[in-house]
């Protein structure tokens, strides 16, 4: 059971192949779900840590990885992860490839308090110089 979670915390498709190929029962007999349902988490997995890695990522590269058709059906996932905020992001057309602006990442560690930190630090240096270019704009009020 161990093997699953971190499978579906960590894996990629490929990865799920694999475990269901040596453990051929154990979605049926063990989890009692849907096969469908788990490969179709296991996309979306797949396609977040694929964005974690770059934020460009080809097209057919991702097909490949989620094994869909590099056709509509393809689109209609990517859409579909959009929707569900997995990620935020286009496709390029002309390019063949997929632009990710932000994703939801599989786990939240250290690297991402690290980076949650940093954002944080800037966002407060932001609005502290904002508040004082505001400041010095408005002209100070004498009390009489």
């Amino acid at each position: 059971m161990f093997e699953v979670l971190k499978l579906f915390s960590e894996g990629t498709l490929g990865d799920y192949r694999t475990f269901v190929s040596k453990h051929p029962n154990f979605v049926r007999d063990k989890l009692h779900v849907d096969e469908a349902v788990l490969i179709k988490k296991i996309r979306l997995l797949t396609l977040m840590s694929m964005a974690e890695k770059s934020n460009v990522i080809p097209l057919k590269d991702l097909a490949k990885e989620v094994d869909i058709p590099e056709e509509e059906e393809l689109e209609e996932f990517i859409i579909e992860a959009v929707q569900i905020n997995a990620i935020t992001g286009k496709i390029n057309e002309m390019k063949r490839e997929l632009s990710v602006s932000s994703l939801q990442h599989r786990s939240f560690g250290r690297p991402q308090w690290e980076l949650l930190q940093k954002k944080l630090i800037a966002l407060i240096a932001n609005i502290r110089d904002s508040h004082e270019s505001i400041r010095s704009v408005r002209p100070t009020e004498e009390i009489a």
